[in-house]
């Protein structure tokens, strides 16, 4: 599927562009097309328009001050001004699709924060010329927030009706999601939307963030000695922030640690602030200096992981996690909490205050934090202040949990559990990326239980490509009516879209699967998935596109090292000792496998599962043709994923390399040098004796192509199951798909 992502910028460290960098994520390893839409100072943005540079384009300025600032212009005048550009931008992303040709669409806050209005118009009116493009507003702010809604003051009428009707817009191909249930109900209050919660969330899975080759010189970069704490606030400099309140506390640290000894805190501040908020950061250098509180401004050195990357920062925001000591999140006002959850992942202590979003949303999942207040004041400079006591509280709760090892390890402990557990990128956005956009797509659609995801699977299955499989679904259910279908009216229509080639193999996987399923079959499908790198990836991709419930993978951690501090990485016991250790392994398991048949058979008498999915290192040829000779009534397809050798230690290095570091690998080369060669022995003993019709070799490293060549055999092997047990249906129903419903009866006949 095609899809676009629109925000004022990405590619940087700010809170939504980080999110936005997960969900794209997400979107490529399903196999999406994914372009971004920002401005034109984003790094990675593949439609760059100058206008949404809405704190530096001119006349952006110019427009925005006129509909807020202290000498609001009249209506017509502006509304002129609004409408050239608007223009503009419109042209612009009607070419980007023209050339693009997204299906869905991901807009980030630019229908909930008026900061630059000719880009929302703009947006809304291309959205209207195209309801076939499913949108999925993401509003993370809105302009009547509290730390914003008297920026947003107006006297003018022509902006006060742009605020109602753009802010955000009612469309029938908009679908509208917000942060937390405070935005859910306030949204429903003011303009009568209704929305979908769905919080911030975090790849719990990702890489720790600890100090490596590529880091090693932030603190001496950051002017921090080795005897400093460093106290982190990795939030954007803003007033909202708090960050006069990280001052305060940082100051209260330094002051009962003096006693103590030499010891002292620095506050980091890596992220980025505007030009008009010069102002709050003079206040901010002031405050700091009167505390003798130290600051380490780090905005020259740090930026995203793109920009490290690409050589145009040093160190990246992830790269200022790993030295911190302690992570202050200090802010006023959050739509959710983009930090916070950063924090919880770098397992590192959380000192906050309790913002209302906090309060509603993140609190009750269980999280323990060192809390500063919920009471926040204004001092003579409108900077945010709590009570000296409450940060002398807080501080002393710091301290007592630094000094203190085993409780320090099991509070961020719990802390990522719960993270994990209720705010998982893979868990939750993934569901959102996948569930939500479909069940929007089948209210105007299909009302059953099918999606363009779980038909695209099918489609791929039968040979379409797959970059055109997922287009392909939407057409389909395009054309079911709103009440619905009936399974045998949804084969009967998707037969008819697919071209010749395809139809057959489509038939063939629906009727073997029915035929497996039903009274007529006494045995099952068993489909076995061995060899090396990459066979897991391809037997998820299966699983998921076939339907298949329940697989069995054999290389689960009951069969790998699972001593303390066992120092050779990724080595299965019996591949790290010898070569002939993997067969002696493969001997032993095979009353296990065998002990699995049997169960696995007593479970189809009695549910009929159309096939039975086994993935794992351990199925090698000696052990199925053994396996075949006990059980030979069953059908079978045995597949081995085996890249050349070349293609297997490469994929080991760059995949050592990322975990442990180059260093490491160095020091480590004796040790992998041994599990490379013991590798290379096991793929030749692997593919031994291998069976002429039921054995199959996928040599391909190349992920698309391996996935192709096993739907080619997965095809054949159906088909060899049609002619013997239901011969001649294949091509009755593939010329008249309507004979779908006899052919059901015949089964149960």
């Amino acid at each position: 599927m095609k899809i676009c992502i629109a925000h004022f910028r990405v590619g940087l460290t700010d809170g939504v562009s980080l999110q936005i960098d997960e969900r794209a994520t997400i979107l490529k390893q399903l196999g999406h097309e994914v372009s971004l839409i920002a401005d034109n100072n984003s790094p990675g943005a593949d439609l760059a328009i100058p206008f949404f540079d809405y704190k530096n384009n001119l006349r952006i300025k110019e427009i925005q001050k006129a509909a807020f600032g202290t000498n609001q212009r009249e209506s017509s005048d502006l509304k002129k001004k609004v409408t050239v550009i608007v223009r503009d931008i419109e042209a612009e992303i009607e070419e980007f699709w023209r050339y693009r040709q997204f299906t869905l669409l991901f807009v980030h806050n630019i229908f909930s924060l008026p900061v630059c209005l000719p880009a929302t118009i703009a947006v809304y009116n291309f959205l209207l010329k195209h309801p076939e493009i499913k949108t999925v507003g993401i509003h993370h702010d809105f302009y009547w927030d509290p730390p914003r809604i008297n920026k947003y003051l107006t006297k003018n009428e022509y902006i006060k009706k742009v605020l109602k009707k753009y802010f955000p817009p009612k469309l029938d191909n908009i679908n509208h999601t917000v942060l937390s249930t405070w935005e859910q109900k306030k949204l429903k209050n003011l303009q009568d939307i209704e929305a979908e919660v769905i919080t911030d969330t975090f790849d719990f899975s990702r890489n720790p963030w600890k100090p490596d080759e590529s880091n090693k010189d932030f603190l001496k970069d950051a002017n921090i000695t080795d005897g400093q704490l460093v106290f982190l606030i990795a939030s954007r400099v803003r007033p909202r922030k708090g960050i006069e309140i990280g001052i305060d506390f940082t100051a209260w640290v330094n002051r009962l640690l003096k006693p103590k000894g030499n010891r002292r805190a620095v506050l980091v501040l890596p992220n980025d602030y505007f030009e008009d908020e010069k102002g709050y950061i003079k206040l901010l250098k002031e405050k700091a200096e009167g505390l003798k509180v130290e600051i380490r401004w780090l905005q020259d050195l740090v930026g995203s992981e793109e920009q490290k990357e690409k050589g145009m920062k040093k160190y990246s925001l992830w790269d200022c996690y790993a030295y911190a000591d302690t992570i202050l999140y200090p802010s006023l006002w959050e739509g959710f909490g983009n930090q916070f959850l950063e924090a919880v992942f770098a397992k590192k202590p959380i000192i906050t205050l309790e913002y209302p979003v906090f309060k509603t949303d993140v609190k009750p999942k269980g999280f323990e934090v060192i809390n500063i207040s919920d009471k926040v004041a204004l001092d003579s400079n409108g900077l945010a202040k709590v009570s000296q006591e409450s940060l002398k509280k807080a501080t002393v709760m710091l301290l007592k949990l630094l000094d203190n090892k085993r409780e320090y390890k099991r509070f961020v402990n719990k802390n990522f559990r719960i993270g994990k557990s209720k705010f998982h990128t893979k868990v939750q956005l993934k569901k959102y990326l996948i569930v939500e956009s479909e069940r929007f797509i089948k209210s105007n659609g299909i009302l059953r239980i099918i999606s363009p995801l779980l038909l695209s699977g099918k489609l791929i299955a039968s040979g379409i490509m797959i970059q055109s499989a997922y287009g392909l679904a939407e057409s389909i259910i395009a054309e079911v009516p709103a009440e619905g279908l009936t399974n045998y009216e949804l084969f009967t229509l998707t037969v008819k879209h697919l071209p010749d080639e395809n139809k057959i193999r489509y038939v063939t996987l629906e009727l073997v699967k029915e035929f497996l399923t039903s009274p007529k079959s006494k045995n099952p499908l068993f489909i076995f998935l061995g060899g090396l790198s990459g066979k897991s990836t391809l037997a998820n991709l299966v699983v998921q596109q076939l339907g298949i419930e329940q697989p069995i993978a054999f290389d689960n951690e009951k069969y790998h090292i699972a001593k303390p501090g066992e120092s050779k990485p990724f080595l299965w016991k019996a591949t790290y000792e010898s070569a002939h250790g993997y067969v002696k392994t493969v001997e032993a398991m095979y009353p296990h496998l065998l002990w699995m048949m049997g169960r696995n058979l007593f479970d189809y008498k009695r549910y009929k599962k159309w096939c039975y999915f086994w993935e794992g290192i351990y199925l090698s040829s000696q052990i199925l043709r053994r396996i075949h000779e006990n059980y030979p009534n069953i059908y079978y397809l045995s597949v081995f994923n085996l890249p050349k050798f070349s293609d297997i230690k490469r994929q080991y290095l760059l995949r050592w390399q990322n975990e442990l570091g180059l260093e490491q690998l160095k020091k480590r080369k004796n040790i992998i040098d041994q599990y490379l060669k013991n590798v290379k022995a096991i793929r030749s003993n692997i593919t031994k004796g291998m069976e002429p019709i039921a054995s199959f070799v996928i040599e391909s490293s190349v992920l698309e192509e391996r996935l192709t060549i096993f739907y080619a055999i997965l095809y054949q092997r159906l088909k060899d199951i049609a002619d013997k047990e239901i011969s001649g249906w294949v091509e009755k129903v593939t010329k008249r798909p309507e004979l779908i419903k006899s052919y059901k009866k015949f089964l149960t006949e």
